[in-house]
């Protein structure tokens, strides 16, 4: 599985580590025009975005890049503007500060809601 990380360095550190070498493929990024040219370029399975570093404005600008790849946002201290969550068609939501274990079974459950028929 083929992840892009759009985080706060410390962040994308911390996830990179976590992820890599569970069979997930992670690119990480800080600079999220960097990730939106990756993303033209690249397919792939799931897109983790802390809010902190691109907001809700940002992945609808970029949709169109984005595509049906889900999304997961990290949030601070469960903090969020729901309704542009929900708006921005992500899958889900990720306590910024999510243990190992719930990182793995929401990267899973991401995963799994873009398998498309």
């Amino acid at each position: 599985m083929r992840i892009l990380i759009l985080a706060k360095e410390r962040t994308a550190q911390r996830l990179t580590s976590t992820l890599a070498g569970r069979e997930f493929e992670v690119i990480a990024f800080t600079d999220p025009e960097r990730a939106a040219r990756l993303l033209q370029k690249r397919i792939l399975d799931l897109f983790i975005i802390d809010s902190a570093a691109a907001g809700t404005d940002w992945v609808c600008q970029h949709k169109p890049v984005i595509g049906n790849v889900p999304i997961i946002f990290l949030v601070k201290d469960n903090e969020a503007d729901w309704a542009r969550l929900e708006c921005s068609n992500t899958c889900g939501f990720l306590p910024e500060r999510a243990n190992q274990d719930e990182l793995l079974a929401r990267v899973g459950d991401g995963w799994r809601s873009g398998i498309r028929d």
